[in-house]
């Protein structure tokens, strides 16, 4: 027994000791994996220095290129109104030309509507007095007296197209330019319509005047020679007749002195 136990205390001190060295060597083991945590931990701050810089760097350029749209935003927003504004500047010149032109238009229609009625107007009158001195003289007027109601008629309805022309001109004057467009263009587009049929019209008046107006004064003219022709024959047959019954007169005056003279030698 006593052997025995002597034998199991040799043991026991040995895995007390082997115990401890254990123990050791896990202490020794923490400590050593501790260590290389904190050193590693160090190694990698920079780098995550690194990264938090270029994250900051990026989100610096990030906000300097959202600033950069905002001020190209505001920078065509400002452009655009000013070629907006600028477009607005265009139209209303332009809608002045249009109006000063319109209004000079007016002016110069309303002086060829009075040119063409002294004209016209001069020609009804100047036929209506040709037609008045031409029965006093008996002559065949009837032709030119139709030409003279187809004259006023055609004279008038020329005046009254004048008049239609400037009144749609006048019409265009109360759309807003550039508010209106569709109805001023729509307007202008008669105004056109109307003096195409101005100008037509004058030329009517002008082709009846030539065609028709003068060839009847023409034959008016033969007429009045014929009638005068013939008066101045008939004057000078008077005249012959005249003189001689002149010529008989002094036959018969001769021959009482004659008979006078005889009677007296007789005596």
């Amino acid at each position: 027994m006593k052997k025995t136990q002597t034998n199991q205390r040799p043991k026991t001190a040995r895995l007390l000791v082997w115990l401890g060295v254990a123990v050791l060597l896990v202490l020794a083991g923490g400590s050593l994996a501790w260590a290389q945590s904190s050193s590693g931990n160090e190694m990698t701050n920079p780098g995550q220095e690194r990264k938090a810089q270029k994250k900051e760097m990026a989100n610096s350029q990030k906000e300097t290129v959202l600033e950069k749209k905002a001020e190209n935003k505001q920078t065509i927003e400002e452009k655009k109104a000013q070629l907006e504004e600028k477009k607005a500047q265009l139209e209303e010149r332009a809608c002045e030309r249009i109006e000063n032109r319109i209004r000079t238009r007016i002016n110069r229609y309303e002086n060829n509507q009075q040119k063409d009625r002294n004209v016209f107007g001069g020609m009804v009158e100047r036929l209506e007095k040709l037609i008045a001195v031409l029965e006093a003289r008996e002559l065949d007027t009837a032709d030119l007296e139709d030409d003279l109601a187809i004259l006023k008629e055609k004279v008038a309805n020329l005046d009254q197209l004048h008049q239609d022309f400037i009144d749609s001109l006048k019409e265009t004057q109360q759309y807003a330019c550039g508010q209106s467009e569709g109805q001023f263009k729509s307007k202008l587009g008669e105004s056109r319509k109307v003096i195409s049929e101005v100008k037509e019209a004058i030329q009517d008046i002008r082709q009846f005047y030539a065609g028709t107006i003068r060839t009847h004064l023409l034959q008016i003219r033969n007429q009045w020679q014929e009638q005068m022709m013939n008066q101045q024959e008939e004057q000078e047959g008077q005249e012959d007749e005249d003189v001689n019954e002149s010529s008989e007169e002094s036959s018969e005056d001769e021959n009482q002195e004659a008979t006078e003279a005889a009677t007296e030698n007789v005596q």
